[in-house]
C-alpha cells in the first residue's frame, strides 16, 4: 500500500515570531500588574500595630501565611498565562494541518507543568520574601531599632528580594548619617537630590520625614523594576512552555510526527543579546532536542526552568517551529 504523504500550509517563520513576541508583549504587561497587584494586596492589609506585635514576640505565622497566599494568586496567573500561549500554538498548528488542534488542559503534561510552575513561583517568591524580611530584622537588632521601626522597615521590603532589601536598608542608612554616597543609587529619586546636597553642606541632619519619603521612593523605584524583571521572565518562560507543550500534545495525539517538526533558536539580534546566547542565533533542533547555549548549558526552550538562571532571567529569544 502506497504511503500517504502529508502536506502542510507553509507559515513563514516571522509569522511564527510574531506571534510568539506578540503574546510576550501581551502577558509581559499581565504578568507586572498582576505582581504589583500582589504587593500592593500584601502591603494594603499589612497593620503595623500587628507586625511591630510580631517582631517584638517573633510570631510570624498569620504574616506569612498571607504572603504565601497573595503569591499564590500571581502564581495562579502565570499558569493561566501559559494556558492562553497553548491555545494559540493549537490554533496555530490547526492551521497549518487538516486537523483541528485544541489545547487540552487535562493532558498529563499540562498538569505536570502548571503543578511545577505554581509550586516553583509561590515556593521561590514566599522564601525569597521571608529572606528579605530577615534582613530587615537581623539589621534592625544590629542597630538597636524599635520595634515600631522594623515593622516600617519591613513594609518597605515587601516584594523585594534579599539583595534589594539590603540596598534598602543601606540607602536609609546613608541618608541618616547625611552621607552624598546617598547620590549614587541609582534608583533613587534625583528630585531629593538637591535636599540632600544641603544637608551635607550645612552639616544638617534630614528630618525622618525627609528620609522616609526618599527611602518610600528609592523602595517604590527597586520593586517596579524587580516587577518587570519578574514579568519578562516569566512572560517568557510561558510563551515558550506553552509553544512547546501543545507541540508534544499535537504529537501524542497523533496529528504530527515527531520527525516532521523542526525547532530554530532566535535572539533579539542586538547588543542587549547574553554572550551565551549570541552563538545560538539560528540553531535548529528536533522537538525533543536541547538547544546548547555557549556556555554549554542545555535548554528545552528559551526561559527553561531548568536551566541556570544565568541563561534565562530577562531573556528575550524565542524558539520558532516549522513543520517539514
Amino acid at each position: 500500500m502506497p504511503v500517504k504523504m502529508r502536506t502542510f500550509k507553509k507559515a513563514a517563520k516571522d509569522s511564527d515570531l510574531q506571534r510568539l513576541e506578540d503574546l510576550l508583549i501581551k502577558l509581559e504587561a499581565q504578568y507586572g500588574r498582576e505582581f504589583m497587584s500582589s504587593v500592593a494586596s500584601i502591603k494594603a492589609k499589612l497593620d503595623l500595630d500587628a507586625v511591630e506585635e510580631m517582631v517584638a514576640t517573633g510570631r510570624y505565622s498569620d504574616f506569612l501565611a498571607n504572603l504565601e497566599k497573595q503569591y499564590a494568586l500571581f502564581a495562579n496567573a502565570v499558569v493561566a498565562g501559559m494556558f492562553v500561549a497553548g491555545e494559540s500554538t493549537a490554533a496555530f498548528i490547526s492551521g497549518l494541518t487538516d486537523s483541528l488542534v485544541a489545547f487540552d488542559a487535562t493532558n498529563p503534561i499540562v498538569i505536570d507543568a502548571a503543578r511545577s510552575n505554581r509550586l516553583r513561583l509561590i515556593t521561590g517568591l514566599d522564601d525569597s520574601q521571608r529572606q528579605a524580611i530577615s534582613e530587615v530584622i537581623i539589621d534592625g537588632v544590629t542597630r538597636g531599632i524599635n520595634p515600631r521601626q522594623q515593622a516600617l522597615a519591613i513594609r518597605e521590603v515587601i516584594g523585594l528580594t534579599p539583595n534589594q532589601a539590603r540596598a534598602v536598608q543601606k540607602y536609609r542608612a546613608l541618608l541618616e548619617d547625611g552621607s552624598t554616597q546617598a547620590l549614587s543609587r541609582k534608583l533613587r529619586d534625583k528630585r531629593f537630590d538637591s535636599t540632600v546636597r544641603r544637608a551635607a553642606k550645612d552639616k544638617a541632619m534630614l528630618s525622618s520625614t525627609q528620609i522616609d519619603r526618599m527611602v518610600e521612593r528609592y523602595s517604590e523605584r527597586m520593586l517596579r523594576y524587580r516587577s518587570e524583571v519578574i514579568a519578562r521572565t516569566e512572560a517568557l518562560r510561558s510563551v515558550n512552555q506553552g509553544n512547546n507543550i501543545v507541540f508534544q500534545q499535537a504529537v501524542g495525539d497523533g496529528v504530527l510526527l515527531e520527525h516532521e517538526i523542526q525547532r530554530t533558536w532566535n535572539t533579539a539580534s542586538d547588543e542587549r543579546v547574553r554572550s551565551s546566547h549570541r552563538a545560538m542565533h539560528g540553531q535548529i533542533v528536533g522537538l525533543n532536542e536541547n538547544f546548547i547555549s555557549g556556555n554549554g548549558n542545555a535548554l528545552s526552550f528559551p526561559g527553561d526552568i531548568n536551566a541556570p538562571g544565568s541563561e534565562t532571567i530577562q531573556c528575550r529569544c524565542m524558539a520558532t517551529t516549522r513543520l517539514l
